[in-house]
């Protein structure tokens, strides 16, 4: 028996080395020759002539840059894919003229265009190439070897309409939710191989080293053989070649089989990537020669069980992104789409979802070789192509991709834009079989769920399906994406049945008009949905979304006097040990408010490596304690993996006092003056409304701080169920709109009169007291389906006026405007004010209970000029925000410093992200968290508060937006919270975006001290 399996293993290895003995002759093999027509990416386009025949520039020949968006050159109309409006039709002719090498003379040519948008007829020296192709996403390609004359001069021509005459195809990819374009927007170029070649590769390497490659053959007639290698991405030899034959006569598709051991395996935190180098062979003569890229990995949906990747169960921490930059369009180049890679890893994510089409074939490349978990997408939005169309356009979507590691899943288009009939044509082409999914549906063991409310996603969640919402948390203006994910991911982390999900989306797709002075349109409320701006502008969710899904979680420790420096680690990787991550720590001082630079004073510093924990695992991390600790205001800790920072975590120590300079002023005292008193110490002074004994101004040698109105409760309650008792103002023309007297107000409805094909309508809202000093409280554009809905801080208000109207397709009219206030949700207790003074050990001092509303107010001047103030109040039941507030206008403000964490604000279900320590604060208009000090910078003068107690800091009031993300803010310009609102995602409110997005409730008695200094 030993002796027959020896023969036979002698056997198979004497025919395979008949098969492969050759090999050292392929490096001379042919391979596929390549000549651009176009330019790789918008980057270095290269000008064809042109023609439109719609829209601007219509009927001028002209040249214009190949690869292109026809819109960003000047040309022709815009539209946005979901405007119910009217649509553009145009189409227009390229043409260049080229010379093909002489050396091409017998060979295979094929002219192939990555993408264009959309019917594209080709023709060759005024041949046509082939059928017209239809879908605007896909690679495709013509033989024009018979039309093609080598070493000659030579004409393409490409007739391109931007609507496609496949109605299912044109409905499917250019009424979707995004800007639709027109043009050739990705390369086009010639290859050239011998007559009978290698056609495609599709690869299904294995995590055991198993790898089968099945391999389309072009014209096979005398061919023998095939021969591969797989190797380094340097070009080492990895295992032994591998062979088979090809049968007499030939055949179209062979199959080869191969095998090594051990290899380096592919996952998104270990990106190992190997050649494949296939040779077709004639005898022992080397014909054609082929290289595909690819990963060893094996990626299994295990159903009611988990994604599992070479055996190890994964988590998806994804975001939806489009192909897009607002100069160019969806022309992007190389340097982009690795750039938009690393932007997703940077957030600590590992997976992107396409939207909602194949991405350019570098972001692809990017993401195998950075390490992102791709879900790649047939094109159709809500609605499907029809089964013809569709057929060719899986054969290229798939054919072109197959190869890439990054794959997992494949997408039969979104929400509803599947062709069940198309469902089993992917695995025709694709060796892996991977999974396929239907975005928005439960299908193939998967709930894909969009938009989950929270109660319906802990529903999902306890079923038997996994669950992974392919968009969730819809990003809108400030709201979604960070809004509610920390209560998300807990519920996914905790059930077995999560998968993970993908947030939408990483940019705004906001493009610049070239007819309107390269204004950025963002079509009202439909396209401002990303974690970032058009041009990558980071907003507050990155933050959040790095520290939640960042790979190594840490218990915040308590430094106090027991701190033994030893802190709890969780491991969130899924392949990688923490031995693989260092860690810095350095214990600060951070700096005051007197201090010129934002800078913390490093005490003690240092760097270890992280300790050897398994992947899902925890551990600890043991930090030195130098003596220096003790003295600090907080320990700074950066973890960092190669040259990625995973995050950067502040913890303060405990009851750190900030220090304030102190010299002294003056003797304190009282000083009342008419209906007024005032507080001073020598050239300081406070003085207060000796009625309602709230703060009228501050004073120092003559500069007054225009801090007023104050302290008092500012509390908001949820909005009832009933509908407000609306005011009509009357129309003064201009638009303008006044009320006989001052009315309160925290709401406006305002009809334009909009029609889902009137597109977008934007103007802007402003409120008076006087009819005299305006204040903005909206400005923006929304369309029909939005609502007329318009919050705002309660206010007084005498006027309001409607400017800057402007739309889509007409200028829209104001049909009804009404105002209403909601005074329940408001309302502060009214007590009798009883105002006492005195001095004493501590200063002077004023007592004012029931000011604002308050239960305790005490205002203490110092010797040294320094004011305290010391409040409280009790509050019952559910409230949106609460805590104290005062009026100081804040446009003269030229700097707002703080100690907090920061720099960006933060809502009730938005609390991660921010980190603790001394910011610039660029846009006062939020809620930001933990403060420790203020300073403002003025030509009055510094006015620095210290405060304590207060969770949150109130800066003025950002502009209401969109229905569901407009937050409640009080009429203060400077508040001191204790509690603040949670913000919803687009077309979901913050109280169905989990726990944390409900109204907080208070119970009991509330208090804090501000110490101010000016």
């Amino acid at each position: 028996m030993n002796l027959k399996l020896a023969a036979l293993k002698w056997l198979a290895g004497l025919l395979l080395g008949s098969l492969v003995a050759p090999l050292a002759l392929a490096v001379d093999a042919p391979r596929t020759e390549t000549l651009m027509l176009s330019g790789t990416g918008p980057d270095d386009a290269v000008a064809w002539d042109f023609v439109i025949d719609g829209g601007r520039r219509a009927g001028e020949a002209a040249r214009i840059p190949v690869p292109s968006n026809w819109q960003q050159q000047g040309f022709g109309h815009y539209q946005y894919g979901y405007d119910k409006g009217p649509r553009s039709a145009d189409t227009a002719t390229y043409r260049r003229r080229f010379t093909v090498p002489a050396a091409w003379q017998g060979r295979t040519v094929r002219v192939v265009f990555d993408a264009v948008m959309t019917d594209t007829r080709v023709r060759v020296n005024g041949n046509v190439a082939g059928p017209v192709h239809q879908g605007g996403f896909n690679r495709f390609s013509h033989d024009i070897s018979r039309w093609i004359k080598p070493g000659e001069d030579n004409e393409i021509e490409v007739q391109v309409s931007e609507a496609s005459a496949a109605t299912a195809t044109d409905i499917a990819e250019r009424h979707g939710d995004y800007w639709v374009f027109g043009g050739i927007y990705r390369p086009v170029w010639l290859e050239a191989a011998p007559p009978q070649s290698i056609a495609h590769v599709a690869i299904d390497a294995k995590a055991s080293g198993e790898l089968t490659a099945d391999v389309t053959l072009r014209a096979p007639r005398t061919v023998t053989r095939l021969v591969a290698q797989v190797t380094t991405r340097e070009g080492a030899a990895v295992g032994p070649p591998f062979a088979v034959a090809i049968p007499a006569g030939g055949a179209g598709r062979v199959r080869l089989h191969g095998h090594v051991d051990q290899p380096l395996l592919w996952t998104a935190e270990t990106p190992h990537l190997h050649q494949l180098q296939v040779t077709l062979l004639e005898g022992d003569k080397p014909v054609h020669q082929h290289s595909e890229r690819f990963g060893f990995r094996t990626f299994e949906l295990r159903e009611g069980q988990g994604l599992y990747l070479n055996g190890q169960r994964i988590l998806l921490k994804g975001i939806n992104r489009h192909s897009f930059r607002p100069e160019t369009g969806r022309a992007v180049s190389r340097a982009q789409a690795y750039e938009d890679a690393r932007l997703i890893r940077s957030m600590n994510m590992n997976a992107m979802r396409v939207a909602h089409y194949a991405p350019e074939k570098a972001f692809l490349e990017a993401a195998d070789e950075l390490g992102l978990y791709v879900i790649n997408e047939l094109s159709g939005w809500q609605s499907a192509h029809d089964t013809e169309v569709g057929r060719r356009l899986v054969r290229e979507l798939v054919e072109r991709d197959v190869n890439h590691p990054s794959i997992l899943f494949w997408s039969n288009g979104n929400e509803g834009g599947w062709n069940r009939e198309l469902d089993g044509d992917f695995a025709l082409y694709d060796p892996q079989a991977r999974p396929l999914i239907h975005p928005w549906e439960a299908f193939g063991g998967i709930d894909t769920k969009h938009y989950p409310r929270y109660p319906d996603l802990q529903r999902r969640l306890a079923g038997p399906l996994l669950v992974l919402p392919t968009e969730f948390l819809h990003g809108l203006f400030d709201g979604g994406l960070g809004s509610g994910l920390d209560d998300y991911w807990r519920a996914m982390t905790a059930s077995p049945r999560g998968a993970g999900g993908f947030l939408w989306n990483l940019a705004d797709e906001g493009i610049a008009r070239t007819d309107q002075g390269g204004r950025i349109d963002l079509f009202g409320t439909f396209a401002p949905d990303g974690i970032v701006g058009p041009r990558h502008e980071k907003e507050p969710s990155y933050d959040t979304v790095k520290e939640i899904w960042t790979p190594v979680q840490i218990a915040p420790p308590l430094l106090d006097a027991q701190f033994d420096g030893v802190l709890k680690l969780a491991n969130g990787f899924d392949f990688t040990t923490l031995a693989a991550v260092r860690f810095r720590w350095q214990w600060l001082r951070f700096a005051g408010p007197q201090d010129r630079s934002r800078d913390a004073r490093v005490l003690a510093q240092g760097e270890l490596a992280g300790p050897d924990v398994a992947p899902h695992a925890g551990g600890d991390l043991k930090l030195p304690l130098p003596q220096a600790w003790r003295d600090a205001d907080a320990l700074r800790l950066t973890a960092t993996k190669g040259d990625e920072t995973l995050w950067t975590w502040v913890w303060a120590a405990p009851e750190r006092p900030v220090r304030l300079a102190r010299q002294r002023a003056g003797a304190p005292a009282v000083v009342k003056s008419g209906d007024s008193i005032r507080l001073q110490a020598g050239a300081v002074s406070a003085r207060f409304d000796a009625r309602t004994g709230l703060l009228l101004e501050l004073a120092r040698g003559g500069k007054r701080q225009p801090l007023s109105n104050g302290p008092r409760l500012v509390v908001a309650r949820p909005k009832p169920a009933a509908e407000p008792a609306w005011l009509e103002p009357t129309a003064r023309g201009d638009g303008v709109y006044e009320f006989p007297t001052a009315t309160m107000a925290n709401v406006a409805s305002i009809n334009l009169g909009l029609t889902e094909a009137d597109g977008w309508a934007g103007f802007r809202l402003e409120l008076s007291t006087d009819g005299q000093r305006w204040k903005t409280v909206y400005d923006g554009a929304r369309v029909a389906r939005d609502g007329q809905g318009y919050i705002f801080p309660p206010q007084a208000v005498k006027a309001v006026r409607v400017t800057r109207l402007a739309g889509v397709r007409r200028t829209p009219a104001v049909a009804s405007l009404r105002l209403a206030f909601e005074a329940e949700r408001f309302a502060v207790p009214a007590a009798p004010v009883v105002v006492t003074t005195g001095t004493g050990p501590q200063g002077a001092w004023l007592e004012a209970p029931g000011a604002g509303g308050l239960a305790r107010v005490r205002w203490t001047l110092g010797e040294d000029g320094q004011l305290a103030l010391d409040y409280g109040y009790p509050l019952q039941g559910p409230v949106l925000y609460h805590g104290i507030g005062f009026d100081r206008p804040l446009g003269e403000v030229s700097q707002f410093r703080a100690l907090l964490r920061g720099p960006g604000p933060v809502w009730q279900n938005r609390q991660r992200g921010p980190v603790l320590g001394v910011h610039d604060i660029a846009a006062p208009a939020g809620y930001f968290a933990d403060p420790r000090w203020l300073r403002l910078t003025s030509p009055a003068g510094d006015l620095t508060v210290v405060t304590e107690g207060a969770g949150y800091l109130q800066l003025g009031a950002r502009l209401a937006d969109f229905p569901t993300t407009s937050v409640d803010f009080p009429a203060s310009d400077i508040g001191f919270m204790h509690a603040i609102p949670a913000m919803g995602a687009k077309g979901q409110a913050a109280d169905l975006t989990g726990p944390a997005g409900e109204p907080a409730v208070a119970n009991g008695l509330y208090g804090g001290r501000l110490l101010l200094k000016f």
